[in-house]
């Protein structure tokens, strides 16, 4: 069973913003976290069904991005169409409500 992988618009500029901000510090990590972030897609393709178990009954799913654990991917899996859809890449430590909110407004979008 192959599932495709949808990214929503917005998580490009989530991506950047965060690359852009390890690389004030550090070229080399912000690199690195750019490699992650498209690893944990390619994990998110053949393991989701795994973490599923871990996370059942959540609409929204979320892993870290590698190493770099302070950054989670959040994202939804719809088995009928066989489709996951990333829905953003953010700091794991936003504030809840915001997380919520702004997670909430992809998934209507």
């Amino acid at each position: 069973m192959s599932f495709s992988l949808d990214i929503h618009p917005h998580v490009g500029e989530d991506v950047m913003d965060i690359f852009l901000f390890i690389d004030q510090n550090s070229p080399q990590q912000a690199d690195l976290f750019a490699e992650h972030v498209l690893y944990e897609y390619d994990k998110i393709l053949t393991e989701w069904n795994n973490n599923v178990f871990y996370q059942k009954g959540r609409i929204v799913k979320s892993r870290p991005v590698g190493k770099f654990n302070k950054y989670m991917v959040f994202y939804t899996v719809d088995e009928v169409q066989q489709r996951v859809e990333v829905l953003a890449v953010l700091y794991g430590g936003l504030n809840p409500e915001k997380l919520s909110e702004l997670i909430a407004g992809r998934l209507r979008s």
